[in-house]
């Protein structure tokens, strides 16, 4: 026995330092011993649809149709489509797409979410346009699947304000009926998101910003299709970049976690009996985060859970780019929110971050997505792998306390930026499935299932059923291995 894990651990280093990182053998396991690796499905993109489907990004599950099963409500910002793919039953592999809108209407269309909006049972979409506009679409039930019988309402009062980058949807006032916050970031900023470095001046442009709104909406599903909502401004920051609803302080309503680009920091928008009241995090550690490179902590990416297991809730997060980290909820709400650094992906960045048990051991792990910078056509190499790629990796926990993780690399890509990620058990043989969205990939973008797998023997960490990809590629040398973090 020993003999076999000495050989196996001579094959993992030879493997690990030669081969790209879906080639490599998997060091993930589950608590019984068995090793954990990940096979892609395309759902909705060009060679499923025909379809120059564009800039994969907002991502949300729902049963639209009513018959019990999940289906998957997608969008594409570069070519402009909402798109809808709706579960076969008894088929895991083939999903029925089709788009929702396309076009003008929903130019640059960049994030969505689903509820029940016109209290009438059925599972309604609301979408954010980077070209300036929210919209919604009421459900026509048990017609789900025919897209002309979908209503859509675009309130005049959201029109030519320049970007909503962000909506969600949550019952604040806790009456029953569902409202949503956005956020506006106003025109197109500076670039230094999408930037490998970004310069001084890129950043300089994010501070002198002028502060836009974070608001909340009433939806008014009216005969007037563009009938205004009632808006109430929540806050306003530099560049607002996200707002997530969540129960911070555990008093049963719902807050706000919100963030811009022009600041370093996340405010939280505390629920008062439906009334707001805004606090900038009093976060401890900052010297932690800046020994990792220039600070990120604006709330691109926000995730919720109690790390530490002490009941209270807290905040995963980017640290710095290709950095993540969690923030240490205090006991008292003017406490301070302390800074642990949980590991990191570079050369790449992080574009997406998921709770999820992935090995089934009942602690919440991280699934993140990269995101490639460059070329988005072709691929682009020369000879260099110290650049940000379309990256997938996961954070096994392996402490209750969060002070313990283990990094497992799954696949690296020239191109792909693996925005979002929602977790189902798409085959239902009981452990935990990802479907993501992808984008940065010309025609490889898209909707797709990522498959767990598991077997007693060592597998490569990714395979797809794609016939023709991207390349995959290996990590820099100085990164090329497993990053495992235990508090000394």
């Amino acid at each position: 026995m020993i003999t076999r894990l000495l050989i196996f651990c001579a094959l993992v280093s030879v493997d690990t330092a030669a081969k790209p990182v879906a080639e490599q053998l998997t060091r993930a396991q589950t608590a019984t011993g068995k090793y954990i690796a990940w096979r892609e499905h395309p759902i909705d993109g060009e060679s499923q649809s025909a379809l120059e489907l564009r800039g994969g990004d907002g991502l949300a599950l729902a049963d639209l149709d009513g018959d019990g099963l999940m289906d998957i409500v997608s969008v594409h910002e570069d070519s402009h489509h909402i798109r809808l793919a709706f579960r076969i039953a008894g088929d895991e592999i083939q999903w029925h797409s089709i788009t929702l809108m396309d076009g003008p209407r929903v130019a640059e269309v960049e994030d969505v979410d689903v509820g029940d909006l016109d209290g009438d049972g059925d599972i309604d979409i609301v979408a954010a346009m980077e070209s300036g506009a929210l919209m919604l679409f009421s459900n026509p039930g048990a017609d789900a699947r025919l897209t002309s019988k979908w209503l859509s309402y675009r309130p005049a009062n959201t029109l030519g304000r320049g970007s909503f980058i962000r909506l969600a949807i949550a019952d604040f006032n806790t009456d029953g009926k569902a409202e949503l916050v956005a956020t506006n970031k106003g025109e197109a900023q500076a670039q230094a998101g999408k930037k490998s470095t970004p310069s001084i001046g890129d950043l300089a442009a994010l501070w002198r910003a002028e502060p836009r709104p974070i608001s909340l909406f009433q939806p008014r599903l009216a005969d007037d299709l563009q009938a205004n909502w009632p808006e109430t401004e929540l806050a306003r920051v530099r560049v607002p970049i996200n707002a997530e609803p969540v129960d911070l302080d555990g008093d049963g309503d719902v807050d706000i976690v919100a963030g811009g680009r022009g600041h370093q920091g996340l405010l939280w928008l505390e629920n008062r009996a439906g009334e707001f009241v805004s606090h900038w995090l009093n976060i401890d550690g900052w010297w932690s985060v800046l020994s990792g490179g220039f600070p990120f902590v604006t709330g691109q990416t926000l995730a919720f859970d109690d790390v530490n297991a002490d009941g209270r809730l807290d905040i995963v997060t980017q640290l710095n780019l290709g950095t993540v980290g969690w923030l240490e909820q205090p006991p008292s709400s003017d406490g301070r929110w302390k800074v642990h650094r949980l590991g990191d992906v570079n050369p790449d960045h992080i574009a997406a971050i998921e709770v999820v048990d992935v090995d089934g051991d009942g602690l919440r792990d991280l699934f993140i997505g990269g995101y490639s910078k460059g070329d988005r056509q072709q691929d682009r190499l020369d000879g260099h792998y110290d650049r940000p790629m379309g990256r997938i990796a996961w954070f096994q926990k392996k402490s209750e306390g969060g002070d313990q993780w283990r990094r497992h690399d799954v696949s690296r890509r020239i191109r792909g930026m693996y925005d979002e990620f929602k977790v189902l058990d798409v085959d239902g043989d009981g452990d935990m499935d990802l479907i993501g969205t992808r984008g940065n990939s010309g025609k490889f973008d898209g909707v797709f299932w990522l498959q767990q797998l598991r077997n007693p023997l060592p597998m490569t960490n990714f395979e797809s059923t794609r016939t023709e990809d991207s390349l995959q590629v290996p990590l820099p040398e100085v990164n090329n291995h497993n990053n495992l973090m235990y508090k000394e």
